[in-house]
């Protein structure tokens, strides 16, 4: 194996030593080109063009701050409102005969916070008079991270770049009644964004229908899935193929 490797570094050697000084110079010339090839691309990633792909973003969120739920608008649940719905509350009290073990134990979970990414919703709630000060019509996004492949990973992320962590809901971690309950508490007057295939339209269009809530917000469509028939039909397009979901928000926006 050593006679070998010697054989290997040595042949290119004897090779150039029989190359004329004109082949030479070109060769040192496409070497001066390939490290300036390099020093332009490390130009190219520096800190100062990171610098600028952030203000680009900066501008973007300026541009869609009226779809935004401001952070300053949204805090915590008081720690009484937690200890009151932690509670258990039994009719007629616990003496009273009739409150067999299963009243009891239905009652307790009918009180229980939810577990699991649903229980961000009881955790969370609106300062009405934060947002009177504000001109904001947010878009609440319900994501799909199956449809289109990766497609739908990515889209959930981008979006979650430019909103707040309660206008992007990953159905495949929890359906969208949890999160429609929370935005109709809000009294804004919201829009909706789905991101997926038909399937994710109509699971999301059967909550609003089931929850029968008093402001029915207008739905838009992201098509992701296969066949995007029904965002076909409503005119949101065939299938999603740009690099990015700001034009998306933006046509919201508008």
């Amino acid at each position: 194996m050593q006679g070998a490797s010697l054989d290997w570094e040595w042949a290119p050697a004897l090779h150039v030593r029989q190359l004329s000084d004109e082949l030479l110079f070109l060769i040192a010339a496409a070497g001066m080109g390939f490290l300036l090839s390099a020093l332009l691309l490390l130009l190219r990633e520096s800190p100062a063009s990171m610098d600028l792909q952030m203000i680009g973003s900066r501008r973007d969120q300026k541009r869609l701050r009226r779809l935004v739920l401001p952070a300053n608008c949204v805090e915590p649940v008081a720690e009484d409102a937690k200890k009151s719905s932690r509670s258990i509350a039994i009719p007629g009290g616990v003496s009273d005969w009739r409150a067999t073990a299963n009243e009891l134990a239905k009652a307790a979970m009918d009180k229980v916070i939810p577990k699991g990414p649903e229980a961000r919703w009881a955790l969370r709630q609106v300062i009405p008079a934060r947002l009177d000060q504000i001109a904001c019509r947010p878009v609440l996004v319900f994501v799909n991270t199956r449809s289109g492949g990766q497609q739908g990973f990515k889209v959930m992320t981008e979006m979650r770049n430019y909103l707040h962590t309660l206008q992007v809901v990953d159905l495949q971690r929890e359906g969208p009644e949890a999160a429609l309950k929370w935005w109709q508490k809000t009294d804004l007057r919201y829009r909706i964004l789905v991101c997926g295939g038909d399937g994710t339209v109509g699971w999301v269009l059967g909550a609003l229908y089931q929850l029968e809530l008093d402001y029915q917000p207008p739905v838009g469509i992201l098509p992701l899935g296969t066949g995007n028939d029904l965002a076909r039909v409503t005119g949101w397009g065939g299938g999603f193929t740009a690099s990015s979901v700001l034009p998306v928000l933006q046509h919201v926006n508008q």
